[in-house]
């Protein structure tokens, strides 16, 4: 369960944008929190978005799925 989701970075230069994150989520499960951040790589031509890609640390969330 996603308890936040706050963009701290906002960079635009043309038509690529990127965005950092800050994620807190607790495993539905375990009850464990996983706090991290991402970064989110935007591609926008044409006011289309033509690539995306997303980035966090997938170990942070894996532990905090281990039982």
């Amino acid at each position: 369960v996603i308890e936040e989701h706050t963009p701290i970075e906002y960079v635009q230069q043309g038509g690529r944008i990127v965005v950092r994150t800050r994620v807190r989520a607790r495993h539905r499960g375990t009850g464990r929190v996983a706090n991290l951040e991402k970064a989110d790589f935007w591609c926008v031509e044409g006011g289309r978005v033509r690539s995306y890609q997303e980035i966090f640390d997938t170990a942070t969330l894996l532990d905090c799925m281990q039982v």
